[in-house]
């Protein structure tokens, strides 16, 4: 009964979550290039802070990993590095100031419907939202949701 029961878990594990090795700085120190990770493909609803791996807008072959910093139909506002929604400021304790020093251009926009704004906490070193605009909803693959090997460096 239990050889039955592991084998039930492991192939609905297998098909809501995919092993990724993730490559780059963009998302330190949440992420450091060689962690390999689990990103759960049966994802659910989207809120802001959730970690996504989409496909890139300007060409859906590749694959990124960002965080949700705007929702759909929100007012997102970028200035000196500071996120600002709906005229708040947002708080983003993952992101480490001393690669946040704003050097990106400024955003000032409304999020369309069915899309989702996405930054590295990288930002110095982040090719995001900022750059190629909102992902659309059917872009993003899968939720982040550990990293079950970290990398050494």
């Amino acid at each position: 009964m239990r050889r039955s029961s592991l084998i039930v878990i492991s192939l609905i594990f297998a098909a809501c979550v995919a092993p990724v090795r993730f490559e780059g700085t963009s998302m330190m120190p949440t992420i450091k290039d060689g962690d390999r990770l689990f990103i759960d493909t049966n994802f659910g609803e989207l809120a802001r802070g959730d970690i996504v791996m989409h496909r890139f807008p300007p060409n859906p072959a590749k694959f990124y990993i960002k965080r949700i910093v705007g929702l759909p139909g929100e007012r997102i506002e970028i200035r000196n590095g500071a996120v600002s929604i709906n005229g708040s400021r947002i708080d983003e304790s993952y992101v480490d100031p001393q690669h946040n020093s704003g050097k990106h251009s400024d955003v000032d926009l409304i999020i369309e419907p069915g899309h989702y704004f996405v930054l590295g906490d990288n930002r110095d070193n982040s090719s995001d939202s900022r750059s190629w605009g909102a992902v659309e909803r059917s872009l993003i693959v899968g939720k982040y949701r550990l990293t079950y090997k970290s990398s050494p460096n």
